[in-house]
């Protein structure tokens, strides 16, 4: 024999040898965070999660997922947990809420370039809306109007002038409940988040900040700030309100720090799944304040997660 065909031989051995012996490489399950809940349909309901590289974890992998939901005392049934195809796949909608008041001269490029950036990157089945300020006159009460509304053609996104005209107030608050409000109304499945790149406090709103946290709260849908300010500026309200609603904050006076953060913020959003769920208790109130839990399983170990959901009188009155 040949040494050459004996190294050959020892190669093919060695390979053959070492699939049998490797051990299958396991796909754990990611950080998870529960982002939000929808009670339209109770006593069905959804559960927004993030979960962290759920896009890169094989089918397979994730028909072995245990879901394990509690809100408060009560242990509820996750109706497509066998379905990854279900929760993966649902439509999302994502309303960016661009400022365009005239604090933002100078900055307006680096602003194109942050709504391209999300819009390129959305994932299949996105519909993305956009939001700019407006003067509100005698036909108009709010600041804000739709330049987009509900599209997934990435030339037409792409191709509107967002600044072709400013405001000299900055109608943030305006702006974020109309977001909301259209959510609300006319969007009923799917995921659903609100992106708001701006450069400081609110202006002018007719809407108060109490009215848009209560509004934020009671819809459970993640808000996430990109605050353009200086370090003086800073909107420590938006910051809040992005932590109740377990969005994301971030700033910088130095647009091209915060490049990074829209890929951060794109991950989140493109790694939301969809649970669908029941409450046992038929006939019952949802729950005006409890804890809302979850234990993901497999047998390579768990992740939990879990948030407080309260809901105002007057949220619980319009779901009747």
């Amino acid at each position: 024999m040949s040494v050459q065909r004996l190294k050959l031989q020892t190669i093919l051995w060695v390979f053959i040898f070492g699939i049998f012996i490797a051990p299958a490489q396991s796909v754990r399950i990611g950080k998870t965070q529960i982002s939000g809940v929808e009670t339209g349909n109770w006593p069905d309901f959804q559960v927004l999660l993030n979960i962290e590289n759920v896009k890169d974890t094989p089918i397979s992998a994730l028909k072995n997922w245990k879901f394990d939901l509690n809100w408060g005392a009560q242990t509820c049934s996750v109706l497509n947990a066998e379905n990854p195809e279900a929760w993966l796949n649902q439509p999302s909608q994502v309303i960016m809420i661009v400022d365009n008041s005239t604090s933002m001269s100078g900055k307006t490029g680096f602003v194109e370039q942050a709504y391209k950036i999300f819009i390129d990157g959305v994932r299949k089945h996105t519909e993305v809306s956009i939001i700019r300020f407006q003067k509100p006159d005698a036909t108009e009460a709010w600041g804000a109007e739709f330049i987009v509304q509900t599209s997934n053609s990435q030339y037409f996104m792409k191709d509107q002038n967002l600044f072709s005209s400013m405001t000299s107030r900055t109608f943030l608050y305006d702006a974020t409940y109309q977001a909301l409000s259209f959510i609300d109304n006319f969007i009923e499945n799917g995921q659903k988040s609100v992106v708001v790149l701006s450069d400081g406090l609110d202006v002018g709103s007719s809407v108060s900040y109490s009215q848009l946290v209560q509004r934020a709260t009671d819809m459970n849908i993640p808000l996430y700030f990109i605050d353009f300010s200086s370090r003086r500026d800073r909107n420590d309200k938006a910051k809040d309100l992005s932590s109740d609603t377990y969005g994301f904050y971030a700033a910088s006076s130095n647009p091209k720090e915060l490049t990074d953060i829209y890929f951060q913020i794109l991950t989140q959003i493109n790694n939301q799944v969809i649970i669908d769920a029941k409450y046992p208790v038929s006939g019952s109130a949802i729950p005006p304040n409890a804890e809302l839990s979850i234990n993901i399983s497999d047998e390579n170990g768990s992740v939990s997660s879990k948030r407080e959901v309260t809901i105002s009188p007057d949220r619980m009155e319009a779901l009747r």
